[in-house]
């Protein structure tokens, strides 16, 4: 999720949109300068390490070692706290999406269901209008469509459906 919405990241405060904002960037882009500071911080832990197993001032070195290893581990809590508020995100985003989905698909499927049923009991299973056919096979299409965005677990799962959604939607109209 963190390609798809955009931060704007002030001290301690992180502000997630949906769409670009003025000021903000793709989340993944932090995520990916935090990421590339946490590496040279590491880097430089390594060589305060190694230093010290070389047996180079060691007392000064352990001291930098803490400053280092202190610096780095703040890096990576930053970076699994911007991920963690992303998922947060993307969580309360995917729940209002699909209440919303539910209290507007919700009609058209049981008008959808009506039609179908209404289909199925005028020709027994057999249709002798090619048209009819196609309207069936449509509708019961959409139908399993919606059926699918409702179960879904993820936005994602949703946002792949939408292009048939809305092509049958159009078809059946």
């Amino acid at each position: 999720m963190e390609d798809k919405v955009y931060c704007i990241i002030e001290g301690e405060q992180l502000t997630i949109y949906v769409k670009k904002e003025e000021g903000s960037h793709k989340c993944a882009v932090y995520i990916e300068a935090v990421q590339q500071l946490a590496r040279e911080k590491y880097d430089e832990v390594l060589l305060v390490i190694t230093y010290i197993n070389l047996g180079r001032d060691t007392a000064y070195r352990k001291e930098v070692f803490e400053l280092k290893k202190e610096e780095f581990l703040k890096l990576v809590k930053y970076r699994t706290t911007i991920l963690t508020m992303i998922q947060e995100f993307e969580y309360k985003f995917f729940v209002k999406y699909q209440e919303s989905l539910l209290q507007t698909l919700t009609p058209y499927l049981q008008a959808l269901v009506t039609i179908q049923t209404a289909l199925e009991q005028e020709h027994q299973t057999v249709f002798h209008n090619e048209q009819t056919r196609i309207q069936y096979q449509q509708i019961t299409q959409q139908i399993l469509i919606i059926q699918t965005m409702f179960d879904a677990t993820t936005l994602d799962e949703i946002i792949d459906q939408i292009p048939a959604y809305l092509y049958l939607k159009q078809a059946l109209e």
